[in-house]
């Protein structure tokens, strides 16, 4: 149902229960029956919680292995992103420039400067990468302006083979989740929709259900105006057929001097 809030564009619980309820194409995706009740939005949080930390991980390396069959974990440089949340928590990202994938999804506590975990962060997207079958190790870092400090990039100058590179650019979001763990939960789905979404639109050329849907109709309209010029052009041989019978009939009944 997470996976669905995110290709749906919802991001409330409650926005999330009231779309896979309403929808007979979700419920079917969920493996509901039409007489089936489909989670509430409070069924999330509990759900959410039973479910432990390695599922959602397993859920985000199985994406990116999904992606590396697909040969879209090619690339060295990557990006480094992060975001504080209004949760006293801050939100990592490490993207691969080349295919647009997260290699690595973190969730820090707020008060932990960028500049002491970005060693890590990195470290600990090559481990995923590895683990999704890719050999290629990275080598070029990008990064915004909070990643910038002396003691950082000579560390990563000394004791790593990754070249840094500075951009800028920093977003702010929200998150009404309490606890560093449960964030990580919401963060891995998150981030593996985002890759499925990359995968879906390198294989396919749309990323989300939206697009697949705009896709098919576009189809479909083909597909109607096609049988209703096959339709037409059935009409006019019929009709040719017809006038054709009609001048041999008289043909034969025609005197000649």
């Amino acid at each position: 149902m997470l996976l669905v809030g995110y290709f749906e564009g919802t991001q409330s619980q409650r926005g999330i229960a009231w779309r896979c309820a309403d929808s007979l194409s979700i419920r079917q995706f969920l493996g509901l029956k039409l007489t089936d009740h489909s989670p509430d939005h409070s069924s999330l949080t509990v759900i959410r919680e039973r479910l432990p930390y390695t599922v959602h991980e397993s859920v985000f390396e199985w994406v990116l292995r999904l992606a590396n069959e697909k040969k879209l974990l090619g690339g060295k440089t990557v990006a480094v992103d992060s975001t504080t949340l209004e949760a006293d928590a801050a939100m990592k990202r490490i993207v691969d420039l080349d295919s647009g994938m997260i290699l690595g999804a973190e969730i820090t506590p707020a008060d932990s400067p960028d500049t002491q975990s970005l060693e890590d962060s990195l470290h600990q997207a090559q481990i995923y990468r590895e683990a999704a079958g890719s050999e290629t190790e990275i080598r070029d870092v990008a990064a915004d302006k909070g990643y910038h400090a002396t003691n950082t990039l000579n560390e990563l100058a000394e004791h790593t083979n990754y070249r840094t590179y500075i951009p800028e650019r920093k977003l702010s979001r929200g998150c009404r989740l309490r606890g560093t763990e449960k964030i990580q939960k919401r963060y891995f789905l998150m981030t593996a929709a985002y890759n499925l979404g990359v995968v879906m639109r390198m294989l396919l050329g749309v990323g989300t259900s939206r697009s697949m849907q705009g896709m098919m109709r576009a189809v479909f309209a083909c597909f109607v105006a096609l049988h209703t010029l096959s339709k037409a052009l059935q009409t006019v041989h019929s009709a040719a057929n017809h006038v054709i019978r009609h001048f041999r009939t008289q043909f034969r009944t025609w005197q000649f001097p």
